[in-house]
Parts: structure tokens; C-alpha cells; sequence
């Protein structure tokens, strides 16, 4: 099972979770950050939700698995990298989109029709 790990000394150390990979077979830390205890025990009982249900090769319940879409990308991530869910995928953000359109089409507009199209992507954003 797993097990919460104070990582410092002090009042609120940083706190971690220490659990037993299904797949490796070995332990595993995922690294929380300074929380609260309660907060790391919360979490330590989600991690081991999914950890068994990896185990017994199903799905996380609803509960858990809208836990794991709000936690932060960090911390999230560091629970991808253990292989205990799949990674986000990236989503460009408007203001990206168009600086990428832009760009590749710079070369093939006149510019004066690159002007309006930035101006109109500038008061779309």
C-alpha cells in the first residue's frame, strides 16, 4: 500500500507519496509539494485507487478519475510519469493558434491582407 513521507523538517515540510509500482514491482515516490497532511493523505488514498485498479486491470471510479482531471499540471504529470495515467495532451491556446496561421502564412499573402488578418486576430483575442 502506500505511505506518506515528510521529505524536510519544520512545521510543513514537503510532503510525498511512497507506493508499490504494479508494473515495475518496486516502490514508487510521487513528490506532492508542501501540503497539509490531511491533503497527502487524500491524495495517498486516490493514488492507491487507481494503483489498484490498475491491478486488477480496470477503470478508476468516477470519483477518483474527476480528482485526477483537476489536479494541477505538475502535480499531474508526476503521476503520468509514474504510468499511473495516460499524459494531457498539449492544446494550443487561441493566441497561439493564430501566431502559429500567421506565420506559415506570411509569405503567401500580400501585406496588406496580413495586416488585416492580424488586426482581426489582435481584437479576436
Amino acid at each position: 500500500m502506500a505511505c506518506v513521507t515528510r521529505l524536510g523538517k519544520g512545521k510543513q515540510p514537503p510532503r510525498a507519496i511512497d507506493f508499490a509500482d504494479p508494473e515495475v514491482g518496486k516502490r514508487s515516490r510521487i513528490r506532492l509539494g508542501v501540503v497539509t497532511h490531511a491533503e497527502a493523505v487524500g491524495a495517498k488514498l486516490r493514488i492507491e485507487k487507481i494503483v489498484n485498479a490498475q491491478t486488477l486491470n480496470q477503470s478508476p471510479d468516477s470519483e477518483t478519475t474527476c480528482w485526477l482531471a483537476g489536479l494541477p499540471d505538475v502535480i499531474f504529470d508526476r503521476i503520468a510519469r509514474c504510468g499511473l495515467c495516460q499524459p494531457r495532451e498539449f492544446t494550443p491556446t487561441l493566441a497561439e493558434h493564430f501566431g502559429d496561421f500567421l506565420t506559415r502564412r506570411k509569405h503567401d499573402l500580400k501585406p496588406s491582407s496580413y495586416e488585416r488578418l492580424n488586426d482581426t486576430a489582435k481584437k479576436l483575442l
